[in-house]
């Protein structure tokens, strides 16, 4: 682990910069300070997540398999009744929408899972330790 400390905020944010511009993934650096830095914040922005994607995908895949279920069951044991179609899309929509949320759901925790690496806790950091200078931390490649 890289320990970098500063004096004054000019040179940390541009040890900061000069870090993110060769390359340092912003998910290895750790940076602290004794005051507020916005413009820190801004250099270490990280790229949108692909957690939205595993939604998605759960979604459409509970409604597909939610539709699936029900026209294979019906199309397995038909119970004709009053001339009523055997595949009627309107009651299946209750239970295609309840897969839709269910595996939804999962498929967003499982992607949360996958994008923050858990479980990996490689070292717990306490802020207090590193007093009135400006510290930036980076780890090592796992």
């Amino acid at each position: 682990m890289q320990v970098y400390r500063f004096e004054d905020e000019h040179s940390y944010l541009h040890k900061l910069q000069e870090l993110v511009d060769s390359g340092v993934p912003t998910r290895r650096i750790h940076a602290f300070s004794p005051i507020p830095v916005p413009a820190a914040e801004q250099i270490l922005r990280e790229k949108p997540t692909f957690v939205r994607v595993f939604a998605i995908a759960g979604a459409l895949a509970g409604m597909l398999a939610g539709f699936a279920l029900c026209i294979y069951t019906v199309l397995r044991y038909p119970l004709i009744v009053g001339g009523k179609p055997v595949v009627a899309i309107l009651p299946y929509v209750v239970i295609a929408f309840e897969l839709t949320i269910l595996l939804g759901s999962l498929a967003t925790f499982a992607g949360f899972l996958l994008n923050a690496r858990l479980p990996y806790i490689p070292r717990i950091f306490n802020p207090d330790e590193y007093g009135t200078h400006f510290t930036i931390l980076v780890e090592e490649d796992r």
